[in-house]
């Protein structure tokens, strides 16, 4: 079967645009978060609620670097085909939901930022949750 017969089928490739969509606005998101937790980790602990401490520093300038690694794969994998645009969405969609769960378990106080990136994984998780069960229509 080729990928134009499933795309008759499944409804790929809608499903596939919208995913596209998708993962563009995490890369975005991820590369304006990635280059903040680089340049000031010290603010972003503040505004996640975070004491400050030497090695929380640290550890969020390299989460910076993994969210701009990840801005670039969710950039460059929506030119590729649809069943792996679809993959990495499944990807992105355990991603945001590990991290829903971690900025909720997260000790310290509730600061603007974890609301704000909570509402954010939430949200892409949900769009990604949507765009994947469309998908799989008859």
């Amino acid at each position: 079967m080729t990928e134009a017969d499933l795309r008759d089928i499944t409804g790929l490739a809608v499903s596939a645009r919208l995913a596209r969509i998708a993962l563009g606005v995490c890369s975005v998101a991820f590369i304006a978060a990635g280059l903040v937790l680089l340049a000031d980790p010290v603010r972003v602990a503040d505004g996640l609620g975070l004491d400050h401490l030497d090695p929380t520093e640290w550890t969020l300038r390299m989460a910076g670097a993994l969210m701009v690694g990840m801005a670039g794969q969710c950039w460059l994998v929506r030119r590729a085909g649809d069943h792996p645009v679809m993959g990495a969405s499944a990807f992105a969609l355990v991603t945001m939901g590990l991290l829903a769960v971690l900025l909720v378990a997260m000790p310290g106080e509730w600061g603007y930022l974890r609301i704000a990136a909570l509402s954010f994984s939430v949200l892409m998780a949900a769009a990604f949750v949507l765009i994947l069960t469309s998908s799989r229509r008859a």
